[in-house]
């Protein structure tokens, strides 16, 4: 388990630290899924940059056609 030996060095309140460490694992399993909402919108943004460099691309030969 996540943390035995920290677990192990407490005195009191044993089942308040696992379920601490399982909140932490929590978050960290979904941050390393990308289920951060941080990551989505990195995700989401380089998507979003990709698309516009595309079209301006697109749009910057248009222009050439037609001058």
């Amino acid at each position: 388990m996540l943390g035995d030996t920290f677990v192990a060095a407490c005195d009191i309140d044993k089942e308040v630290v696992k379920s601490e460490l399982a909140v932490v694992k929590q978050r960290w399993d979904k941050l390393n899924n990308g289920e951060h909402y941080s990551v989505r919108g990195t995700k989401k943004f380089s998507s979003v940059s990709s698309w516009c460099m595309t079209t301006h691309s697109a749009l910057t030969h248009l222009q050439i056609l037609f001058n």
